[in-house]
């Protein structure tokens, strides 16, 4: 591409058409008395996100009892927590270079009206800036056993009485029953647990075995199955635990000056992004894929020349201290060259730019 480019840039300086079409620097703001067309030959800044996945092991709050209630013995005795990266994602966004803002001034007219919209659409960048920064989802807590409380947990206990009651001449022992609310124990509501549960199993054998006196249709029966399974698992879960999966997401952007390395966040395996510093670091590296390209000077020295960038190829790679998570190429202009094409290109022929990073992708 830049090879055929190039070429067709050599055989337009052979060219001997006049125009008076000019490009001077332009500092957004600055009053320009003629007709001008500005725009900035954008910066690469790198917007990454990271899909943390939270994994807790819970112990069931009927645990203790699993053993005397259902004769099984729970393997999950205490709480867990894991946590790792999940998945990485990058986009690359092109934001204006104050360092590299131009203006087309002249006979405006004369330029092709697609070209003056494939600069409108580089100098659109300097209003129309996507806004990432680090943040955190925020998610509804939701209970760990909602099923704990499914049954009631206040009682009534009742105490039967006797008192004398003289009726006339005669006494007569009348019957007294003082009624108590209190709540259960914990011995209690897990009994009540262990009963449900059997109950649901009793209720899924019978379907499936036909025994019930008016069955329903092969899909009601499957689908009735699979909701007492859903009880079930839950009801057994609070004898003998269960893993519970979350995610969170950390969107982090840079926009880098150089080939180095960057530092991201803190990473604790037991606690997700952290603030302390004595944890392992996610940092982001930025590698030349070929010979790092000599710099060429971006001061605008002809005015009959049109800047565009020919952005550096490079490699894009993510760690975990010395643990590679993600890797890719990416075009960065900034690391790239500012190259030039002759402005009376833009009344004769097509030009489509790449608004993001800058280069020329077509010349018709």
């Amino acid at each position: 591409m830049i090879k055929r480019i190039l070429i067709l840039i050599a055989a337009f300086f052979m060219l001997s058409c006049s125009t008076n079409l000019k490009v001077q620097k332009y500092h957004r703001g600055e009053d320009i008395k003629k007709a001008y067309i500005p725009y900035n030959l954008p910066t690469n800044r790198i917007d990454l996100v990271f899909t943390l996945r939270k994994t807790e092991i819970i112990p069931g709050p009927f645990a203790p009892y699993a053993k005397q209630y259902l004769e099984i013995s729970p393997k999950v005795t205490q709480k867990e927590v894991h946590w790792d990266i999940e998945s990485i994602k990058h986009h690359i966004s092109g934001v204006p270079n104050p360092k590299e803002g131009y203006c087309v001034v002249g006979d405006i007219a004369e330029i092709k009206a697609d070209n003056i919209y494939q600069l409108s659409q580089i100098a659109h960048i300097l209003s129309n800036l996507p806004t990432i920064s680090k943040s955190d989802n925020q998610r509804t807590v939701m209970p760990d056993f909602p099923e704990r409380t499914l049954k009631k947990i206040i009682i009534e206990d009742s105490k039967s009485s006797y008192k004398l009651v003289q009726m006339d001449s005669i006494v007569k022992r009348v019957p007294v029953v003082n009624s108590v609310l209190r709540n259960k124990t914990e011995s209690e509501i897990a009994k009540d647990a262990a009963k449900t549960l059997q109950k649901i199993r009793k209720r899924k054998f019978r379907l499936i075995s036909g025994l019930n006196a008016n069955l329903p249709s092969q899909g009601d029966i499957r689908f009735m199955v699979e909701k007492l399974e859903e009880k079930e698992q839950a009801y057994l879960e609070l004898f003998m635990g269960k893993s519970k999966i979350t995610t969170e997401q950390i969107k982090v952007s840079i926009t880098p000056d150089d080939y180095r390395t960057y530092p991201l966040f803190n990473f604790s395996e037991t606690k997700g992004k952290v603030e302390s510093p004595n944890n392992r670091q996610v940092v982001l590296s930025l590698k030349p894929l070929n010979e790092k390209p000599q710099k060429t000077k971006s001061e605008l020295s002809n005015p009959t020349l049109l800047p565009y960038k020919i952005p550096a190829e490079v490699m894009l790679e993510i760690a975990l201290e010395d643990d590679v998570l993600y890797q890719t190429n990416v075009a960065i202009s900034q690391f790239g060259n500012t190259q030039y094409i002759p402005v009376q290109l833009l009344t004769s022929k097509s030009i489509t730019f790449d608004a993001t990073t800058g280069e020329i992708k077509s010349i018709k």
